[in-house]
């Protein structure tokens, strides 16, 4: 696309646009609306743990998570599951993870080699 004219990429770009949206559905990214139409997905014991965890109560697990809502679950949408799980998970880890390169050339072939 980088060689193609300004106009044909920008008209390219509107089509797949057009054509993700319609392949994907949309999500109205709602915490309240994801957790009343998860409902039929889960026990509600299991509703009650998500949304004390919502409330600020204790964090989740990923496997907690996906033990109190299964995300493969015909009646829980992929984004009221993200949406979910973006309030109620442990963002914390045990160790540390080194989320940027090393800085200097020599830094980064030494880490690649590591």
């Amino acid at each position: 696309m980088r060689a193609a004219e300004p106009a044909s990429a920008t008209e390219w770009a509107f089509a797949e646009v057009a054509r993700l949206e319609a392949e994907v559905p949309a999500s109205d990214f709602d915490l309240d609306a994801a957790l009343k139409r998860v409902e039929p997905a889960t026990e509600p014991e299991a509703l009650a743990r998500i949304r004390f965890a919502v409330s600020g109560g204790t964090r989740l697990t990923w496997e907690e998570l996906a033990t109190l809502l299964d995300p493969a679950h015909p009646a829980c949408d992929t984004w009221d599951f993200v949406r979910i799980a973006t309030e109620v998970l442990d963002a914390d880890r045990v160790a540390s993870a080194d989320l940027l390169p090393p800085g200097s050339a020599a830094e980064w072939r030494a880490f690649r080699t590591a």
